[in-house]
């Protein structure tokens, strides 16, 4: 008998990282309140600072965009995935790859 503990996700708590993480770099970063997690997943919206606005879907298999210039809303045709924000990020949006670099620009000259 194997002694391995399946570790359960706290989605809110994983998206609220995400959140964190990138906030300071779109217009708008929330969990949707009309589309419910169903314990395995979490949906955010996202607002570029472009202006474009997305709903991705955060899961085991990674971030999915299911839906694109509308929030809250989720469909599940053509769905684009990433493994990271990060990368999502960077190929959706080239403000929030200028804004990250300004962001550590800045913290690497207050070190020096």
């Amino acid at each position: 008998m194997s002694n391995t503990v399946e570790k359960v996700i706290d989605w809110q708590e994983e998206a609220e990282g995400v959140i964190n993480d990138i906030k300071n770099h779109v217009k708008l970063i929330e969990i949707s309140s009309k589309l419910i997690s169903d314990g395995s997943n979490v949906f955010l919206n996202i607002v570029l600072l472009e202006g474009k606005s997305m709903t991705v879907l955060l899961d085991s298999q990674g971030f999915h965009i299911v839906s694109e210039n509308e929030l809250d809303t989720c469909e599940m045709e053509n769905i684009e995935s990433f493994e990271t924000i990060y990368s999502l990020m960077e190929q959706h949006s080239k403000e929030y790859t200028k804004s990250f670099g300004n962001e550590l620009i800045k913290k690497l000259e207050e070190v020096q």
